[in-house]
């Protein structure tokens, strides 16, 4: 389980809450399952949901599929639900009456809650935690993070190579190798 704190719930928020979860999985998973957040979803529909362009980009970097669950379907995502209840049983009521003053100050109290959920032996399997099985069976199938962070607000440029081996961006010249 992953979770974390953001100011606000605007795109730039899910950006780097998407991100830290990458680096705190070590690895990329295959897919992002939405819960149609109108920063990220464009037009929520049950049938064919529209991404918004950012979230399509933030996906392509990381060759990531972006699904938008379908609303009003809590079944579809029956594993998020029960994170979600384990989170605001075991890391946000023990935080409940505590004072904070910066978003930086409150993930660093949810990092030890978090480590003890994800620590704590599970009921169905006795022996093993969320952690363990993490590690032995889910970490072979993540793929491994881009050498270069994603940066939202870049734009990717396409330029072709001239014959004296450069590239032109507004008036400067860069040789290519």
């Amino acid at each position: 389980i992953f979770c974390c704190a953001t100011a606000r719930q605007t795109r730039q928020d899910w950006f780097s809450a998407i991100v830290s979860m990458f680096h705190a999985f070590d690895g990329v998973t295959e897919e992002i399952w939405l819960d149609n957040s109108t920063s990220l979803v464009k037009k929520a529909d049950t049938f064919d949901p529209e991404l918004s362009e950012d979230f399509k980009n933030l996906c392509s970097y990381y060759d990531v599929v972006g699904y938008a669950v379908a609303q009003g379907k809590c079944r579809h995502k029956a594993l998020v639900e029960n994170a979600v209840k384990q989170c605001q049983n075991r890391i946000l009521k023990p935080l409940t009456g505590r004072a904070f003053f910066s978003i930086k100050e409150i993930n660093a109290a949810i990092v030890p809650l978090l480590d003890k959920l994800n620590n704590a032996e599970l009921v169905d399997r006795p022996g093993s935690s969320r952690r363990s099985r993490y590690q032995d069976e889910e970490l072979i199938y993540l793929k491994p993070l881009p050498l270069i962070e994603y940066a939202p607000n870049c734009s990717v440029l396409k330029r072709k190579v001239r014959k004296n081996n450069q590239v032109r961006i507004g008036n400067t010249r860069y040789n290519v190798p």
